[in-house]
Formats: structure tokens, sequence, C-alpha cells
């Protein structure tokens, strides 16, 4: 028993370090004045159900009129409204397209394939991969893509600020910044 203790001070010790790391070593993304000219992002939406959040967010990119050259949206097979308020967009903004279902192959997850299908059919040199149930503000999108230019990154990930709705992502969502900032190094 004695044992078990060792290891969970241990494992403590560990996440505290790791925290306090994070914490020291925390990177933003510089910023810089956008240039309207450069139109090389992909912003790729995968949608399923999602008429409550895909709305605020195609109107938070909108007015984002620099760095992205398109906006695709997957319909997964809604059974809502999803596809009817992207096609409403579709007519506002010409950036905006709607990606057809295709058929789920054998051993492929839903979002997963929609965000195979979203990579085919995007032409940008970046591909910006949201959720619909993210927003959009300030010159996030811009930055991204300078530092990743810059640092001739393959991969960006960064850490959105979620809102939280219902009971089970007040619970989940937490939980997974806890185990990110506690035990996965970020530097």
């Amino acid at each position: 028993m004695l044992f078990l203790a060792y290891i969970s001070i241990l494992l403590l010790a560990f996440q505290l370090l790791n925290s306090f790391l994070n914490l020291v070593y925390r990177q933003k993304l510089p910023s810089e004045e956008p240039n309207e000219n450069i139109k090389d992002v992909s912003v790729l939406i995968p949608a399923r159900n999602e008429e409550g959040n895909i709305k605020p967010l195609l109107e938070d990119l909108q007015k984002i009129q620099h760095n992205i050259l398109e906006i695709l949206v997957y319909d997964d097979h809604s059974t809502d409204y999803t596809r009817q308020l992207v096609e409403g967009f579709i007519k506002q903004d010409k950036r905006i397209r709607l990606i057809d279902t295709k058929d789920l192959p054998v051993g492929w997850l839903g979002k997963n394939h929609a965000c195979h299908q979203l990579a085919k059919n995007a032409v940008g040199q970046l591909y910006l991969f949201l959720d619909a149930d993210v927003r959009i503000s300030g010159n996030i999108i811009h930055d991204a893509a300078t530092y990743s230019k810059q640092k001739n990154l393959a991969l960006l990930t960064i850490f959105p600020f979620q809102i939280l709705k219902t009971l089970i992502e007040k619970i989940t969502v937490p939980v997974m910044n806890y185990i990110l900032l506690t035990l996965l190094p970020l530097i």
C-alpha cells in the first residue's frame, strides 16, 4: 500500500512541475498588422446538427477579410437546419462552400472522415480546422498563419476559449484541459 502512495505522490509532483513549466513557458502568438491581400487559409468546419452554433461562427468568419481564401462546411447528415443556414450564408459570401456528405467508408469515424473530405476539397496553403461551436475574433487567424509560416510549422494547435452550455460540456471540457495542462509539456 505504501508503494501506491509513493507512486501517487510522484505523479502529483510531476503534474505540479509540468503545470509550473507550462505557466512559465506559456507561448502566445505574436500579433502583427494583417495584410488584406494575402488570402491563403482554408477554414474547414465539420458540422453535424450544428444549427445553434454554425450561424455565429460563420458571422465571425465573414467579418474577417484578410487571410481567408475559403470557408468549407461539411454537413455530415444533419437532421436539423444546419444545411439551410449554411446555404443562406453562401448567398452572402462567395468564399463559403458546402461539401456534400459522402457515405462513411468501413473503418472510418464520422468526424475523421468529414475532416478528410474537407482537406481533399480545400485549395488554401494552410488549413484551419474549426469545430462549429467555437467563436473567432480579432486577428487570431492572421497571427496563427503568420507564425506558422515564420517558424515553418507543419502543425500548429491553439487552445480556444470554449463556450460551455450543457452540463456534460461543463463536466468534460475542464477535465480535458486539466489533462493537457498537467500531463503534457507544452513548451
